[in-house]
C-alpha cells in the first residue's frame, strides 16, 4: 500500500508542479518503500536491484545484435517492440 500511495505522489508531483526538487523528494520516498518491501520479504536490496541491472542489460544487448543483424537503426517508434521481442526471447530461454 505504501508503495502504491508513493507512486500516486510521484505522478502528482509531475503533473502539478514540474519542480524537480518535489519530484526528487518523492521518488526518493518511493525508492525507500519499495527497498522497505524488498527487507521485509528478507531480501537483499542490493542483490535485487543487480539482478534487475542484469537483466536490463542483456534485454539491450539482445536488442543491439538483434539491430546489426538485420541493418536496422534503432528509433522511437521500434525501441518497444524490440524490448518485447527481448523480454520474450529472455524468458523463453530460462524456461
Amino acid at each position: 500500500k505504501k508503495i502504491e500511495e508513493e507512486l500516486v505522489e510521484v505522478k502528482e508531483s509531475l503533473q502539478i508542479n514540474n519542480n524537480l526538487e518535489k519530484v526528487e523528494q518523492e521518488i526518493g520516498d518511493l525508492l525507500f518503500s519499495v527497498v522497505n518491501l524488498v527487507r521485509h520479504l528478507n531480501l537483499n536490496p542490493d542483490i535485487v536491484l543487480e539482478k534487475s541491472i542484469k537483466k536490463f542489460k542483456n534485454r539491450f544487448l539482445n536488442i543491439e545484435k538483434t539491430l546489426q543483424k538485420n541493418n536496422i537503426k534503432i528509433n522511437s517508434k521500434n525501441i518497444h517492440q524490440l524490448w518485447k521481442d527481448a523480454k520474450i526471447k529472455e524468458e523463453l530461454n530460462n524456461e
